[in-house]
Parts: structure tokens; sequence; C-alpha cells
């Protein structure tokens, strides 16, 4: 029996990437952001999300390849512990069930994002981790607007 794991498929930039749906709190449209000075570039800024400020980072940008111009087809709210976040992404591409033992860890070298890689159809295919998403540093520069 394989083990896998349900995600949502989705592409960022040219990436084809992946979070597992127990990591995902909805799909909406995309929201008004507001700038956050001081902010990574692959952090588009704060939206409210169900009352609550919440940054928002450009995943397509932050995977490399992302053009960064601030166009998102979809945001995607993550879980990433007390705080809400959501992501940007350029298109939805489904539920997806992923066998796990056909996915390699690269949470060592891909980036902090990246929890393994894989492929589907294909094409590879990179499954994030929301808790590492959004980087200390921009859960501070929150507390500092704050």
């Amino acid at each position: 029996m394989t083990v896998g794991v349900q995600a949502l498929v989705f592409r960022a930039g040219p990436h084809l990437a992946a979070l597992a749906v127990e990591q995902v709190t909805e799909v909406m449209r995309p929201l008004p952001v507001e700038a956050l000075a001081g902010a990574p570039p692959y952090v588009r800024g704060i939206c409210v999300l169900r009352g609550r400020p919440a940054p928002v980072v450009d995943l397509g940008v932050l995977l490399g390849g992302g053009s960064g111009d601030g166009r998102a087809g979809r945001f995607v709210g993550v879980r990433t512990g007390d705080q809400p976040a959501a992501v940007s992404v350029d298109e939805i591409v489904g539920l997806r069930d992923l066998p796990l033992d056909l996915m390699y860890d690269l949470s060592s070298v891909a980036g902090p994002a990246c929890a393994s890689v894989g492929a589907v159809d294909g094409e590879p295919l990179l499954l994030l981790s929301a808790g590492r998403v959004v980087p200390a540093a921009v859960w501070d520069a929150l507390e500092e607007t704050a």
C-alpha cells in the first residue's frame, strides 16, 4: 500500500507546487494588499484575512522565477501556527494524491519553504511546508508595524 498525502496543486511562476490540504484553510480571489516596508521581495505585503492582518507571500518569487509583478490568480490561506498567512499563486491546478514514497526530501537544500520534490505527469513538483513559507523575519516585521 502506497502512503500518500492529498495536496492542493498549483502553479507559482514557472513551478508546479503543492501544499498538503490540512495546511490549507481556503482558496480565494486576491485580496487588497498593503505594502510592508522592509519586507523581503517575495512578501507582497499584508492583507486582512478573516478579520486579522496576514502576510502575503508571492510563491513564484519565493521559489525563484516569479515576476514579482503583484498579479495573482488566487490567494491560498495557509496554517502557519497561531497566525494566518496567505500565499499568492498563479493558477490552481486541483487536488491530487501524492505518493510520499516517490517524493525526495529536499528540506535541507531547496530553500526554506520546500519540504520535498517529486513528479506529476512528467513535471517536477515541489511539496511545500506552510509553516516554513513565511520566514521568521516577516513575522518580526509585522510585530514592529503593529
